[in-house]
C-alpha cells in the first residue's frame, strides 16, 4: 500500500510550488516596471462584481486518464471545475494602492473515478464541498498604460494579497442521498485518543493578479487569476490514514464505514495510507467581472512634471 501514499503525494505536490511561483511573478512584476503615478482620476469607492469557475486542489481525484495535461495542474481534474460568484467593495489610495474586502461563493469537487493512478481510481472516493469565503487583500497596479492624449481610457495590470477564512463543508453521494461528511468522522476522528472531528471553517491566503480596463465612465471590466491557500487537508475530507473498518461501523454506523473507503470490500486496508496530511488543500479561481464607481468621491492624480512630458510623448 505505500504506493498509494506515493500516489496521493504526487496529486498535491505542485500545491506549494505554485503559491510560490504566484508570489515570484508577483515580485519580479513590480521590480521590472519603474514606479509610476496613475495619470487619472479614480474613484475613492469601487463595487465589485465577478463570475468564474473554481479549480480545487486536495487529496480526492486528479488529473483524469484521458484529457488535456496542462503542467502544474496535475493535481486536478478541469472536467470538475465548478461556477464561483465574487462580491467586493474596493477603497482606492493615491498612486496605485487599494484594499479590497470580497465576498466569494464557489463550490469544488472532486472524484477518483477517472484519476490517472491505479491505486486512487480503486480507493473510489468522490466529494462535493460548498465554499463560502470571506478576505481581506491589498492590491498594487503593476503598471497602467493611458491611451493617447487621453485621461480616462486606461489598461492596467495589477497584484494583490491578503487574508481570509473560509467556510465548508463536504458532502459525498451515498445511497441516492448527499450525506455530510464531516460528522462521520471517517479517519476516525473522535475515535482515536486525542483527536476530534476537524473545523469546517479553515484561514485562507488568496494571492494573483489581474488586468483591467476603463470601458466608459465609472465602470471597467476585468479579469483575475487568484490561488487560494488553505490550512485545512479536509475541504476533501481526506488527509491521513484509514481507520478499521469494525470500529467505524460500531461507533458511527454503516455510512462512515462505507463512505471510508468505496473500494473492493474485502480489499478494505486498514491502518494504511488514506490521504497526504502534508499537503493542505487549494483552490484556484478565473473570474471575468466589471467594477462600478460608488458615490460620487473621486482621487485626484498627483503627477509630477517628468512624468507628464512622459505622458504627452505616450
Amino acid at each position: 500500500m505505500h504506493s498509494k501514499g506515493r500516489n496521493f503525494e504526487t496529486n498535491k505536490s505542485m500545491g506549494i510550488g505554485r503559491f510560490l511561483l504566484f508570489f515570484a511573478v508577483a515580485v519580479l512584476g513590480v521590480e521590472s516596471v519603474d514606479a509610476q503615478i496613475l495619470g487619472y482620476a479614480r474613484p475613492k469607492y469601487e463595487g465589485r462584481l465577478a463570475w468564474g469557475t473554481t479549480a480545487f486542489f486536495g487529496d480526492v481525484g486528479s488529473a483524469p486518464r484521458e484529457g488535456l495535461a496542462i503542467p502544474g495542474l496535475d493535481g486536478t481534474d478541469l472536467s470538475m471545475v465548478q461556477p464561483a460568484y465574487l462580491f467586493g467593495i474596493k477603497r482606492n489610495f493615491k498612486k496605485k494602492g487599494a484594499i479590497r474586502l470580497n465576498l466569494l461563493f464557489t463550490r469544488v469537487e472532486g472524484s477518483d473515478y477517472h484519476a490517472r493512478s491505479e491505486s486512487v481510481r480503486e480507493r473510489n472516493l468522490s466529494f462535493r464541498t460548498p465554499v463560502s469565503e470571506f478576505s481581506a487583500m491589498y492590491e498594487y497596479t503593476v503598471v497602467n498604460f493611458l491611451r493617447k492624449k487621453s485621461s480616462t481610457n486606461v489598461f492596467e495590470y495589477y497584484i494583490f494579497g491578503g487574508a481570509g477564512v473560509t467556510h465548508f463543508e463536504p458532502y459525498a453521494e451515498y445511497m441516492g442521498e448527499w450525506v455530510k461528511l464531516r460528522p462521520l468522522g471517517t479517519e476516525g476522528q473522535g475515535l482515536i485518543p486525542g483527536t476530534k472531528l476537524y473545523s469546517s471553517f479553515t484561514p485562507v491566503i488568496p494571492v494573483g493578479g489581474g488586468l483591467r480596463f476603463n470601458y466608459r465612465q465609472n465602470v471597467m471590466i476585468f479579469g483575475e487569476l487568484t490561488y487560494r491557500q488553505t490550512s485545512t487537508d479536509y475541504m476533501d475530507d481526506v488527509s491521513s490514514n484509514y481507520y478499521n473498518y469494525e470500529e467505524l461501523f460500531n461507533a458511527r454506523g454503516h455510512a462512515s464505514a462505507n463512505l471510508s473507503y468505496r473500494g473492493k470490500s474485502e480489499g478494505y486496508p486498514s491502518g494504511n495510507q488514506r490521504g497526504n496530511p502534508h499537503s493542505k488543500d487549494a483552490y484556484l479561481t478565473l473570474t471575468i467581472g466589471i467594477v462600478h464607481q460608488l458615490g460620487k468621491g473621486r482621487i485626484a492624480p498627483t503627477l509630477n512634471t517628468e512624468l507628464r512630458e512622459d505622458r504627452q510623448t505616450f
